[in-house]
């Protein structure tokens, strides 16, 4: 795929009270040099096409950045960017390798 083919997203590290924050290979509180890739420092830059969330109703998975509005502070509201009723919560981000 190239770059034109994924919406990609660039984000700016801010952890409050903390002077970096861990990138991990999963989404979980392991701190475990198994699941660490990198300390990235507050200011630092990361890019991606996936975001890990928690919505209201507990379910947690991976969606697409495109489907994602910001709201206030470091909260988003999931909105289909493609106007379906739906969006899809994938468990794992390379579900998406037949889109």
């Amino acid at each position: 795929l190239g770059l034109a083919a994924c919406m990609v997203k660039t984000w700016t590290v801010k952890s409050k009270g903390r002077k970096a924050t861990y990138l991990r290979r999963e989404p979980t509180q392991d701190h475990s040099t198994a699941n660490v890739v990198k300390l990235v420092k507050n200011g630092d830059t990361v890019t991606g096409e996936f975001m890990y969330i928690r919505r209201a109703s507990r379910e947690v998975g991976f969606i697409k950045v495109r489907h994602l509005e910001p709201q206030h502070g470091s909260s988003y509201r999931v909105r289909n960017a493609d106007s379906s009723a739906t969006t899809l919560v994938r468990k794992q981000p390379n579900e998406a390798l037949g889109e």
